[in-house]
């Protein structure tokens, strides 16, 4: 005799536009994010270059605590840094205000921290090593927080290492790789204290970073001459180089963004019109992706085109590529990967 299945279900909808869309999306798809998030343009276009602020920032950071994605860049020239907020529950962008860390640039220069909420940012000043900037949750920047104690250059990729880690503490540390020299630097929040980790070949320019709190492993590197290497650094502070990105693949600013996919822990680069993946298990292992996995056109190609940033959404399972057309409009996709 067959029975029913009786069980009592609660199925809980949506909280916001951006979960709505995202729990919809089948692994491997894109989708654009509807409605529109509000004030994306007049928030995003302003600048006297591109006519977007874009260009100086390749990767923005999720702040769990907000549920906000912060965004730190500006166009070309423009003088100043914009700090501006997408805020998943209202489905909106929302500039917070300027502030000057540096002469131009930032790309990937900041994260938050996951514990607390507090947002850091590697500010560079021409011909010195800097300042590590911090923004309490809910305070204002303090901008001689930390003096970074090495020559750090302007265009480089950081991560917050939440897990266990070598010289990093209950919160982990905020890690900066630095091409200039081809190390890379950690501040541990709880400690107080930075520790310097010998890591590639060093005079290089445009390389990026990312974290998978899944593996505990970054992985960093690309960028001018070294478009298609990248290292892996583990929670002792071993580093090793990875098997080389694949014919057709990039890594670094303006070459590849770099991310890490929040349900596998494997990381995902935007290159060459595709996405690829790279296993860092080992010596890693790349596989371009392929059918509805391929971006779409709205979606820029970091190879051809500066105005594309990533933008990640863990709670979610997807991460979000915001784009600009110049100064005219702009868009944002989410992709999930499984």
């Amino acid at each position: 005799m067959a029975y029913a299945d009786k069980t009592l279900r609660f199925v809980v909808a949506p909280t916001s536009a951006l979960a709505g869309v995202a729990s919809g999306m089948s692994a491997g798809t894109w989708a654009q994010m509807t409605p529109v998030p509000s004030n994306m343009n007049s928030t995003i276009l302003v600048g006297s270059v591109t006519g977007n602020m874009i260009p100086y920032c390749n990767s923005a950071t999720w702040n769990p605590f907000s549920k906000r994605v912060h965004i730190l860049g500006e166009d070309h020239n423009w003088g100043t840094m914009r700090e501006v907020v997408y805020d998943v529950a209202s489905n909106s962008f929302s500039f917070v205000g300027d502030f000057a860390p540096g002469i131009g640039h930032g790309y990937d220069h900041y994260e938050v921290n996951p514990f607390n909420g507090d947002l850091y940012y590697k500010a560079y000043h021409y011909g010195t090593g800097g300042q590590l900037w911090r923004k309490p949750y809910g305070g204002s920047w303090n901008s001689s927080f930390q003096t970074i104690p090495a020559f750090q250059q302007v265009a480089l990729g950081c991560c917050w290492w939440s897990g266990t880690l070598t010289g990093g503490g209950t919160q982990g540390a905020f890690l900066i790789y630095n091409q200039q020299d081809g190390n890379v630097l950690g501040y541990n929040p709880v400690g107080n204290t930075w520790f310097t980790q010998a890591a590639a070949p060093a005079g290089q320019y445009h390389g990026v970073m990312a974290y998978s709190p899944t593996k505990n492993v970054a992985v960093f590197g690309g960028g001018n001459g070294m478009e298609r290497r990248i290292w892996k650094m583990t929670s002792t502070r071993t580093v090793t180089e990875l098997t080389s990105t694949p014919t057709g693949c990039q890594i670094g600013i303006y070459a590849g963004g770099l991310v890490c996919d929040p349900v596998t822990g494997d990381f995902l680069v935007l290159s060459g019109g595709y996405i690829w993946l790279l296993n860092p298990d080992g010596s890693g292992t790349w596989t371009q992706q392929t059918g509805s996995r391929i971006p779409p056109a709205a979606v820029n190609d970091p190879l051809a085109n500066e105005n594309m940033m990533i933008l990640p959404f863990p709670e979610h399972g997807v991460i979000g590529v915001l784009s600009a057309n110049g100064s005219s409009s702009t868009n944002l996709y989410l992709y999930k990967h499984a």
